[in-house]
């Protein structure tokens, strides 16, 4: 486990913005139901833009859940409530995104991270990117200046590789992922 594990039981600061992003089905999803089943219960919200079928995997009954169709609803919703939870989780960011205009995409991008790093002050929050954060023109310009910590995963054998990125430091942390849940592993 990493050198920054917090009491809680993960690799993540307890507050702060932390941008996850990595190719679809590597484990993005599940780290964040991961941190709303085991760490954060009971104080969290769960913003869902995609499969409503990640909800079957929320065990959390105390937690918030709101289903977001559009980017108004989504930075609406951020505004009134940032402060109001110690975890939120934007799953994912990327899907709400997809459906506008590049140019507008990146105001909407960059509006939710300072929306989520203005709200970081009471506790952690997480965006989910399905998108890469590399290249010139990449939402990752935009939303990174925002976040407190950058973390890719990628699959690696049968683990996924955390890369995390805070405060200019870099630390390598993997898990894994079962029916059970998340479960961290050496790397």
């Amino acid at each position: 486990m990493s050198s920054r594990e917090s009491s809680k039981g993960t690799p993540f600061p307890s507050k702060g913005h932390v941008a996850l992003y990595g190719p679809a089905g590597v484990g993005k999803t599940s780290l964040v139901l991961h941190m709303i089943n085991n760490v954060y219960c009971g104080s969290s919200l769960y913003i869902l833009t995609e499969d409503p079928a990640n909800l079957e995997r929320l065990k959390c009954d105390e937690s918030e859940v709101l289903k977001a169709d559009d980017f108004k609803e989504l930075l609406f919703y951020l505004i009134k409530n940032f402060d109001k939870y110690d975890f939120i989780a934007i799953d994912s960011v990327s899907h709400v995104l997809r459906t506008l205009p590049p140019e507008l995409g990146v105001k909407v991008a960059m509006t939710v991270s300072w929306l989520m790093r203005k709200g970081s002050n009471k506790g952690l929050r997480v965006s989910v990117h399905q998108v890469s954060f590399e290249g010139e023109m990449s939402y990752g310009n935009f939303v990174e200046p925002w976040a407190d910590c950058i973390g890719k995963i990628e699959k690696e054998g049968g683990y996924r590789l955390l890369e995390l990125q805070c405060n200019g430091n870099i630390e390598l942390v993997c898990f894994e992922i079962s029916s059970g849940g998340v479960s961290w592993v050496n790397c």
